[in-house]
């Protein structure tokens, strides 16, 4: 199974101990990504962090890079380990059956199909990303936007 795996901020400079070949590629799917999540937990507590947020206007280019694993679960658990999270923040794309993570579904119903549509075009058999939730807001006590300081 070829699994690719989606990145953008630390995870390009620092994959830690994540089984990963090759070289990041700068031609993944085009997703809304903003820094609204604020980091609640490890030495990352209280950075913001760049997620899917699908109320930007704007679309980046995302990076990828093959997993070393055949095994889709594993690859899946090897980046939510990297990612120091829980498994429903874990977002994957299975393309043959055409599976998502449910809570990755739910949270970026857009991107997801975005990823779908990509992953065929490159001929990858899944996907998978970091799949948190935007908690800007939540966590600050205020909304994110351009006139805030």
């Amino acid at each position: 199974m070829k699994v690719a795996i989606l990145g953008w901020g630390s995870l390009i400079n620092e994959p830690r101990d994540l089984p990963i070949e090759g070289k990041w590629q700068p031609d993944g799917p085009e997703l809304c990504i903003e820094c609204s999540y604020i980091s609640q937990r490890g030495e990352r507590a209280g950075c913001l962090t760049l997620v899917i947020d699908e109320s930007c206007k704007l679309a980046a280019t995302t990076l990828y890079i093959l997993s070393e694993r055949r095994d889709f679960p594993q690859a899946i658990a090897d980046l939510q380990l990297r990612e120091g999270t829980e498994l429903n923040n874990i977002g994957f794309c299975e393309v043959a059956i055409g599976g998502n993570a449910p809570n990755a579904l739910r949270r970026h119903p857009k991107s997801c199909r975005r990823i779908r549509i990509w992953a065929q075009a490159k001929g990858f058999d899944a996907v998978i990303w970091t799949a948190l939730v935007r908690i800007f807001k939540d966590a600050i006590g205020f909304p994110l936007t351009l006139e805030q300081p």
